[in-house]
């Protein structure tokens, strides 16, 4: 199961990716490619914010 993620996160950061570089290279107004990055860098920098600010393990 384990090996699966890696491979599945794989995945999504290269759809990710290339979804960015669609949108920065369509003929779109600047505020609606402004937009679409912003919903698409959402998880990225929601799980770095966890990551970094998130709960942290209890001392023992």
């Amino acid at each position: 199961m384990i090996e699966h993620i890696g491979l599945w996160l794989i995945i999504a950061m290269s759809a990710n990716m290339w979804a960015l570089t669609y949108v920065l290279q369509s003929d779109a107004s600047l505020t609606v490619r402004a937009i679409w990055v912003i919903v698409l860098l959402i998880p990225v920098m929601g799980f770095l914010v966890w990551f970094l600010l998130g709960p942290r393990a209890r001392s023992v």
